[in-house]
């Protein structure tokens, strides 16, 4: 009654907030009982046939063959923001050079996640599966509940049925979030985790491996087909904490603007491994490019960082808002919109001319319906 009443949350976009919120009573209570999906009250075969009809009917066939398939690279920044959005930042020189090159010539816009300064595992699932994560219960982690019991339709599930080679390449390990397992649910052919990969250099704090060794681990992974392939590449150098005291002593980007001294330390420290990420970036693109092969690179951060920001301190007034950003070498045009997290690669695919999948097909053809979240619940 309480949550019907929004009393109390019955979705916490930061788990340990919502335990700091509402106690250990209610956060522990209701992430055990609200486990899973509700079934939508009008429920049923005829509801569900009707929802993909209509489908049906809108969607039109993939035109892409095994001869023209475009390679599909798809990067989660973690903890990534554009640092210009913030309002009380200044910085000595833009440290994301490459990142606003691509927002201005390629694709772009802004991404509504599901979670804040935590919870990536949420962000991803709802890139990766093309459903909402406020379906789910309090707190929940279907990587961690019903991905254990079966598996999902995703966009590699859907791939794989036009002979994509499915690929996963993350620096840190495996069992984290129980990707090793919900990757395989999802229908991925390969997961190379940090433990696959000879990582030598870390963050100046030694917290977190640097993302430079991504580019290659990607290329292997497209290098192990001979057709096609879907990469999905987990980043980690933005991950926090971010040192209250001074670390860098000769700091590639200077920041100011913070509350404190301390804050400021936060925020350079943090800033400085965007810079460095944004080198990945640029690296990436460039290794993509020279392959010579059809490809469209799509970059996204899946929260904002834990440093206290609030909707005030955002120039787009939401700290669920992050960036997306794309690239390619098709010629495809620049069409910028700003999405849902669950929207972004229905919105990719559609137009690279693939249309396949159940949910990733709604989306392609039903977003603007007046009845499309509760089509998109039904399904």
């Amino acid at each position: 009654a309480a949550q019907n009443n929004n009393i109390v949350a019955s979705y916490f976009a930061n788990i340990a907030q919502g335990y700091s919120d509402y106690g250990f009573v209610y956060g522990f209570s209701t992430s055990v009982v609200g486990r899973g999906m509700g079934k939508p009250t009008d429920y049923s075969a005829e509801t569900v046939e009707a929802v993909t009809t209509l489908v049906d009917s809108a969607s039109r066939k993939t035109r892409v063959t095994k001869e023209n398939q475009p390679n599909i690279i798809c990067v989660l920044l973690e903890s990534f923001l554009d640092p210009y959005d913030v309002k009380f930042l200044s910085m000595s020189e833009d440290p994301v050079p490459n990142f606003h090159q691509l927002e201005q010539e390629y694709s772009s816009g802004y991404l509504k996640v599901p979670v804040v300064g935590a919870g990536t595992a949420n962000t991803e699932f709802e890139i990766l599966s093309g459903m909402s994560m406020q379906y789910f219960g309090t707190g929940e982690y279907p990587y961690k509940t019903i991905l254990k019991q079966t598996d999902c339709e995703s966009i590699a599930s859907d791939l794989s049925k036009l002979g994509y080679g499915t690929h996963v390449v993350h620096n840190n390990t495996a069992t984290f979030y129980s990707r090793n397992n919900a990757f395989s649910m999802m229908g991925f052919d390969s997961f190379t985790s940090k433990e696959l990969m000879n990582i030598t250099q870390y963050t100046p704090t030694g917290s977190w491996p640097t993302d430079d060794v991504l580019v290659q681990e990607t290329m292997k992974s497209m290098d192990s087909t001979e057709g096609a392939d879907f990469v999905y590449t987990i980043t980690v150098e933005g991950h926090g904490d971010y040192p209250k005291e001074k670390v860098l002593a000769n700091p590639a980007i200077e920041v100011t603007g913070a509350a404190d001294e301390a804050l400021n330390n936060q925020w350079e420290y943090y800033v400085n491994m965007l810079h460095e990420v944004d080198d990945f970036i640029g690296d990436l693109v460039k290794a993509a490019d020279r392959r010579g092969e059809d490809t469209i690179i799509v970059l996204f951060g899946d929260h904002l960082p834990t440093l206290g920001l609030s909707d005030d301190d955002m120039k787009s007034g939401d700290i669920f808002q992050t960036k997306y950003i794309t690239w390619n070498n098709m010629g495809l045009a620049k069409e910028d919109a700003d999405l849902t997290a669950y929207q972004l690669l229905a919105h990719i695919t559609d137009q690279a001319g693939i249309h396949e999948g159940t949910i990733f097909r709604y989306h392609q053809t039903q977003a603007e319906s007046e009845t499309y979240l509760s089509g998109l619940e039904t399904l």
